[in-house]
């Protein structure tokens, strides 16, 4: 991910706004974690900062810990940490129920409501009965593809940039088909993986449950695809779907949520009110 902002720059802002308002500084990862949080944030008290990225977030939450500065405090897509066991800085931070923020809206009650108002649903009753399964179900499977090689990327430090890997380049619009087999021919040129290395790393990956591996944008820019024209006909953005999907999530399903627990413990340890709800 591209960033104008280093940990130093996010930890300077931070500052500033504190000197000015006396506010605590909510990190996030990027533009839309900080709309979501910022409607669900005490105004005035709160001040969502944008770290422009997960490391940045990180490092401002070790800077806060080691300096005992106890208004700082975020909330960070859990991404693999999950599968490692990696938490970082728990005092300060909370952490996505899955992968990321898109992933806990996507398995929430949000896309059945974001269907039912902006999808057509004779056409989603086709499409379900001609694979038997739901939109959902569909995505994941997508997604998972994508995930597999995020994952094994990231465990064997590949250095592959999946901007080159969009679903939009392998995911059709006009029937919602996908074509594995051209992603898998690209990530092996991109990768210098071969074709046995792959087949191995993918089996030992098949011990993982659904959703384990999703990446939340894989999942949203799939469903962008077949909103296009399998399930409607809207020329719907990824920001603009990402956006309903937000909108869907009201305030009991974000506190039946891990991160709202981890943010409510830390609204005592501090002292401070923190969300809305």
């Amino acid at each position: 991910m591209f960033t104008n902002k280093t940990p130093g720059v996010v930890v300077a802002e931070i500052e500033m706004l504190r000197a000015v308002e006396q506010t605590t500084g909510f990190i996030v990862e990027g533009h839309d974690d900080s709309r979501f949080w910022k409607a669900r944030t005490v105004p005035r008290k709160v001040t969502i900062v944008d770290c422009e990225g997960k490391q940045n977030l990180i490092e401002v939450a070790r800077h806060a810990s080691e300096a005992g500065k106890n208004y700082v405090v975020g909330v960070y897509d859990a991404d693999f940490d999950h599968l490692s066991g990696v938490r970082h800085y728990a005092d300060f931070l909370a952490i996505t129920d899955e992968n990321d923020l898109e992933v806990t809206l996507l398995r929430s009650p949000c896309l059945s409501r974001f269907l039912d108002h902006f999808a057509e649903m004779d056409r989603v009753v086709v499409f379900e009965d001609s694979i038997r399964a739901t939109v959902s179900d569909y995505i994941e499977s997508i997604a998972r593809k994508f995930g597999e090689l995020r994952f094994l990327n990231y465990q064997n430090h590949l250095g592959v940039n999946f901007d080159f890997l969009s679903p939009y380049r392998f995911v059709r619009a006009d029937n919602w088909e996908f074509n594995l087999n051209e992603l898998h021919r690209q990530f092996l040129q991109l990768s210098g993986l071969t074709q046995e290395d792959l087949d191995l790393h993918l089996a030992g990956l098949q011990k993982y449950g659904k959703w384990v591996l999703v990446q939340g944008h894989d999942c949203v820019r799939i469903l962008t695809q077949g909103m296009k024209n399998v399930l409607a006909r809207r020329q719907s953005t990824e920001a603009d779907i990402t956006r309903m999907l937000a909108l869907a999530f009201d305030d009991a399903q974000l506190a039946a949520t891990r991160m709202y627990a981890d943010l409510n413990r830390i609204e005592e340890r501090l002292g401070v009110k923190l969300l809305k709800a």
